[in-house]
């Protein structure tokens, strides 16, 4: 997976969990830990974007050099036919 692809999931996995913390994050009553527990996820949910982010900023660029020499399966291309038809 390239860099783009991963930090575009970040952002949605960031974005999804602050959606889900920011309503269940003010919970009050004798059932509110029903509520916290949406909001631990929509927390952890979060910071899983934002350390997907981290890691797709710091994991280095892998090029790939595709040169026909080093390749080591070198195929031969025979010389062209010349018929006398002509």
């Amino acid at each position: 997976m390239s860099k783009v692809p991963a930090f575009v999931i970040g952002i949605i996995l960031s974005i999804l969990g602050l959606i889900i913390f920011a309503p269940n994050s003010n919970a009050s009553g004798p059932e509110a830990y029903e509520e916290l527990y949406w909001a631990f996820g929509g927390c952890l949910l979060s910071l899983t974007g934002i350390l997907v982010i981290i890691v797709a900023l710091l994991w280095p660029h892998k090029s790939i050099d595709l040169i026909s020499s080093e390749t080591g399966n070198e195929v031969s291309i025979p010389p062209p036919v010349h018929s006398d038809r002509d």
